[in-house]
C-alpha cells in the first residue's frame, strides 16, 4: 500500500529534519543561556535565584563601554576600506562591460520595456 502525501505537505516534510537540527543545536542552547543569565552564580555554579544583577553589572561596566567603542571603531575602519576598494577596483579593472559603462558614464543595463537600449545605453 502506497502512502499518499498531500502536495502541500512535501515542502514541510523536506524542511523538518533541518528545522529539528536547528532547534536542537541552536535555539535550545540559546534559550538555556538566556535563562542562566538571570541566575546568580558563585565559584561552584549557578545559584537558582532570579536576579538582574548580571545585566546591571554588564551595562554599567567601563570595560563594556570601552569594548563597544573599540568594536564601533573597527566596524567603521572596515566599512571605509570596503567603500574605497569597492568603488575603485571595478573602475580600475578593464575587463568587464560594466566597467566600460561606468567609465563612460552610461549604464549598459538601462533598457526600455521593449528590450531595446535607451538613449543612455
Amino acid at each position: 500500500m502506497k502512502l499518499a502525501i498531500p502536495a502541500k505537505a512535501v515542502p514541510y516534510l523536506l524542511v523538518t529534519p533541518l528545522a529539528l537540527v536547528f532547534l536542537f543545536f541552536l535555539v535550545v542552547p540559546m534559550m538555556m543561556v538566556l535563562v542562566a543569565s538571570f541566575f546568580d552564580f558563585n565559584m561552584t555554579g549557578l545559584v537558582p535565584t532570579l536576579t538582574l544583577g548580571n545585566y546591571i553589572d554588564l551595562l554599567t561596566s567601563r570595560n563594556t563601554f570601552a569594548l563597544y567603542l573599540q568594536t564601533l571603531k573597527y566596524a567603521l575602519i572596515v566599512w571605509a576600506i570596503t567603500l574605497v576598494l569597492g568603488s575603485l577596483l571595478p573602475i580600475s579593472s578593464p575587463s568587464t562591460s560594466v566597467t566600460r559603462s561606468l567609465r563612460s558614464g552610461s549604464c549598459c543595463y538601462a533598457r526600455c520595456r521593449s528590450g531595446r537600449r535607451t538613449s543612455s545605453g
